[in-house]
């Protein structure tokens, strides 16, 4: 992961991770994220990009034949690779998990909520086990929280769906 500094140029960026992706298939999904309206959001994708791309300097893939693609539920993936990766960033962070055994889910977040937030949040999208182990501290709700989110992206399903299933059941399924 990396701390992205307040100075980082988003031309530079685009530039070196463009450079580094140059199969020209990329051209569209690094596009899109120069089309997006927040300009911090564009900054923290680029550089969970450029994460990534020093991961994937450690192997030997040829970085030429990489090609991003994205699921129905909008999760991105190298198309023709066996190569997995999971992208997240939040106020400033940046991160970038890479495997090439299996499919990864990787989430960060700096955001601090209140401890009223975090209650109806966790009333929502929390099964028993996790409001119990929530009532316990502030502090488990990011643990949770980042828990879900990094499974639901692994297994490219919407948290909500993951959520919605996982209640019925009462069973915390990323532990599977």
């Amino acid at each position: 992961y990396a701390q992205i500094p307040d100075t980082s140029n988003i031309s530079c960026l685009y530039a070196e991770v463009k450079s580094f992706f140059s199969n020209p298939q990329n051209v569209d999904y690094l596009d899109a994220i120069i089309l997006r309206n927040n300009e911090e959001s564009k900054k923290e994708s680029l550089c969970a990009l450029i994460v990534l791309s020093m991961l994937i300097e450690k192997t030997d893939v040829d970085v030429s034949s990489l090609s991003f693609f994205r699921s129905n539920n909008g999760k991105p993936y190298f198309k023709d690779s066996n190569l997995h990766f999971s992208l997240t960033h939040s106020k400033g962070y940046a991160a970038a998990a890479l495997s090439d055994a299996s499919p990864v889910g990787l989430d960060l977040d700096c955001t601090l909520v209140s401890r009223d937030m975090a209650q109806k949040l966790a009333a929502r999208w929390f099964n028993e086990k996790e409001e119990s182990e929530f009532s316990q501290g502030i502090e488990s709700f990011a643990r949770i929280w980042t828990k879900k989110e990094s499974y639901a992206k692994m297994k490219d399903i919407p948290l909500s769906e993951f959520v919605s299933k996982e209640k019925i059941t009462r069973k915390p399924s990323f532990e599977d």
